[in-house]
């Protein structure tokens, strides 16, 4: 479960991402731009964005209703998504 900035609360279940503002409502994301993968770890970011870790591979960040997704290619080890840190300056460390 995470918080981003814009006060939505944003849970991972096993058919996706749920956001709370009043009540529970599936993400739908802009066409073509659906991540994959069992969702396994989440972390809102300070700028207001939203990492989503996978339990198979690879991760997402979803910013500004746009999602970029990345895995081996980008540079992640093999392997799942567990969870997400960010340090103070801004750096992205995950395991």
């Amino acid at each position: 479960m995470a918080q981003t900035g814009d006060g939505f609360i944003w849970l991972e279940t096993s058919t996706g991402l749920l956001r709370f503002d009043v009540s529970f409502d599936p993400y739908k994301p802009e066409a073509g731009t659906r991540p994959t993968g069992s969702i396994c770890s989440l972390l809102a970011t300070s700028d207001g964005g939203l990492r989503i870790g996978y339990s198979y591979r690879g991760a997402s960040l979803l910013k500004r209703k746009q999602i970029a997704s990345y895995s081996e290619r980008e540079g992640l080890p093999t392997g799942g998504v567990r969870s997400f840190a960010e340090d103070l300056d801004d750096a992205v460390w995950l395991r």
